[in-house]
């Protein structure tokens, strides 16, 4: 008596429609009986084989099973009968969700975490550009008399400006990572450790930890009362030597790394890693040109920081001490086009504060939504250059009342007081949704 063994038929091969996938399959099984049982029909008449015998009988159809990494198998047992056996065959296996895909079916993510990155590592390229250009021809320049003059001069200013920008994007890549691979993101942050002067990741306690979470408090490291010169025009030229200043910054990272190597200490080797890069870097470049390394990687380094820690006190003098940013009156905001393309939306600082994980480049759209309709107008200034002439003789809140440094309006303390580093959250996007918002 002829007792096929039970065989496995492809039902589904496809994630997107089964349907369509069994009808198919379907058709094409039948197509395959027809032309098999018409071969075979003068075997049956010949012989005294019954299909409707006490065995059951199966045709086998010719069909491999796909493998099992790209297709998806739905296994077909024979109707039970005294002689079949179903004990040998695979479980049931019913078809995965769209939720859990295969490894292999799995999407692939960009390496950028959203399209506009493309603009950081624009100027990114554009800064080593210039530093190099100048590195390796400075020397010609300054032989070809005023014109080579004028080249180095045009050159030397945009290093500059382009050290202003890395500040700026330094700033935004430890708020919301660049890349999507951390390892990237790892070596994206050597380069801006090489350009800022500074091991970036201690962005991470002096910036994300303390000025954003006790915003104008006594915790807060960059409070602009900390700025206590009668003209104003030292305020925002010196910022970078008062705030944090250097015993409070190395203090608070200290602090910082201590309570990381409990909780995450990836982010303490990053760091020494950084930091250890830096000292490499700023004793090679000295050693093959002290001139050079002075004035060009020296000179630029110093320019970023002090650009991003003036531009921190003309967006929060003379606005309300709001830690909580329960209001809308904590930040100063520089609305201007030419300025937030070139700084990365950096202009629109009250929103950043309010949601610090939100990408730069959906701050404008998130600014008119939630922030212009409540904000008081004179924290809205369309131009970044008239507001700093201005402020660089007068120094006022955003009510137009004068501030008079030591008077008892704010609290003129030098003293900083110690945070407790009590959570890992690092990058913005590492908190939950509802306590910080992520990238969008």
């Amino acid at each position: 008596m002829f007792t096929p063994k039970p065989a496995r038929y492809r039902i589904c091969n496809s994630t997107r429609c089964p349907l369509t996938s069994f009808s198919f399959s379907f058709s094409f099984s039948f197509c395959s009986f027809s032309s098999f049982s018409s071969s075979t029909t003068s075997f049956l008449s010949s012989t005294s084989f019954s299909p409707f015998s006490s065995s059951s009988f199966f045709l086998l159809l010719p069909l491999p099973p796909p493998p099992l990494s790209s297709h998806r198998l739905l296994w077909a047992s024979p109707p039970s009968s005294p002689s079949s056996s179903t004990s040998s065959l695979p479980p049931f296996s019913p078809p995965m969700s769209e939720s859990t895909p295969s490894a292999s079916l799995k999407r692939q993510k960009p390496l950028l975490r959203h399209p506009t990155e493309l603009r950081t590592l624009g100027f990114t390229s554009l800064f080593y550009s210039c530093l190099l250009t100048l590195w390796w021809y400075d020397t010609a320049l300054f032989s070809a008399g005023l014109p080579g003059w004028v080249v180095f001069a045009v050159l030397y200013g945009c290093l500059l400006m382009l050290s202003a920008m890395m500040a700026v994007i330094t700033h935004n890549a430890l708020h919301v990572p660049v890349f999507h691979s951390m390892a990237l993101q790892k070596l994206f942050q050597l380069l801006l450790t090489a350009a800022y002067g500074q091991p970036c990741s201690i962005y991470q306690p002096a910036h994300n930890r303390s000025h954003h979470r006790h915003t104008g408090t006594r915790q807060d490291l960059m409070r602009p009362t900390k700025l206590q010169y009668r003209r104003n025009w030292l305020n925002i030229a010196l910022a970078k030597e008062h705030s944090p200043g250097p015993t409070s910054g190395l203090k608070l990272a200290w602090n910082f790394y201590r309570a990381q190597w409990r909780v995450r200490r990836e982010l303490v080797y990053t760091f020494f890693f950084e930091l250890a890069s830096l000292v490499v870097l700023m004793v090679a470049v000295f050693l093959i040109s002290p001139r050079k390394s002075i004035l060009y990687v020296y000179g630029a380094q110093t320019m970023g920081q002090a650009f991003i820690n003036s531009i921190n006190f003309l967006q929060h003098d003379g606005c309300e001490i709001d830690p909580a940013h329960d209001g809308f009156n904590h930040a100063r905001n520089f609305t201007g086009w030419f300025f937030n393309y070139i700084f990365l939306n950096n202009g629109y600082h009250t929103i950043h504060h309010m949601k610090p994980g939100l990408h730069w480049s959906v701050l404008p759209a998130h600014h008119q939504r939630s922030v212009a309709p409540h904000i008081h107008p004179n924290l809205e200034v369309p131009c970044f250059r008239k507001h700093l002439w201005k402020t660089m003789w007068t120094r006022e809140d955003y009510l137009g009342r004068p501030i008079t440094p030591g008077d008892s309006s704010r609290d003129w303390s030098l003293l900083d007081e110690a945070i407790q580093f009590d959570t890992p959250v690092v990058y913005e996007t590492d908190a939950p949704a509802e306590s910080k918002p992520h990238a969008e």
